[in-house]
């Protein structure tokens, strides 16, 4: 089984867990019948403290020239934290 929890909700009130954090959880069932006990805590994860890597990379042409290449992308979400450099490499 999985599941998936916002980023924002676990980063904001009540928990305040900071960028890199760890996140401890625990799961209980539920049926008809009722709720089980808690898991035992397992560690789900830490808040992701670095970039997603940007997307839609495609050629610039108002930057093309015979010398150069211009190059667009969509910057990827910052997790938090200003994005300050890209490090563009090619072959």
């Amino acid at each position: 089984m999985n599941c998936s929890i916002p980023v924002e909700l676990l980063h904001a009130s009540p928990f305040f867990i900071p960028w890199g954090g760890s996140v401890n959880a625990k799961v209980t069932a539920v049926n008809v019948y009722g709720v089980s006990v808690e898991s035992n805590a397992g560690n789900g994860g830490y808040l992701q403290s670095v970039p997603d890597a940007p997307t839609n990379l495609t050629e610039n042409l108002d930057y093309r020239t015979t010398t150069t290449l211009g190059i667009n992308w969509t910057a990827g979400s910052n997790s938090g934290s200003e994005i300050i450099d890209y490090w563009v490499q090619y072959d």
